[in-house]
């Protein structure tokens, strides 16, 4: 859910909490599902975590577009997850040598689970915000 940093957090911040994540995670700690250190930067999951930082950075750049109302958050949402599972299955299948729609349609039951979380993170977002406007 560090969504929540990415399009809760008004730029620049969000992006630092993300390379601030990210660094974490290169320094060793066991930040990421598969623990930590640089060298999974370089294994199959290092798209995804790229991924999340370029798909941040766009987001933080131009925050007004989004921040219309409930909608345009869903789609930003979307569109963030979306980048971040094409860098993600791109550079997986790169190392791996699968071909991309076999890999896409290996995932198909996770899009499910994304698609359920990016629900989760639109309603932790306006908690976020109530939380902030006090």
């Amino acid at each position: 859910m560090i969504q929540v940093a990415t399009f809760g957090l008004p730029k620049p911040y969000g992006i630092y909490a993300v390379a601030g994540y990210l660094l974490l995670g290169a320094a060793g700690f066991p930040v990421f599902t598969a623990g930590g250190g640089i060298g999974l930067f370089f294994e199959k999951t290092g798209g995804y975590l790229i991924g999340f930082l370029i798909a941040t950075i766009l987001f933080q750049i131009q925050p007004r577009w989004w921040k219309a109302n409930i909608l345009t958050q869903f789609l930003a949402l979307l569109l963030h997850t979306v980048i971040i599972l094409a860098l993600g299955i791109g550079w997986h299948c790169y190392l791996e040598g699968i071909p991309v729609v076999k890999m896409v349609t290996t995932m198909t039951p996770f899009f499910g689970v994304a698609f359920i979380k990016l629900f989760i993170t639109l309603f932790l977002l306006h908690q976020f915000e109530k939380i902030l406007n006090r």
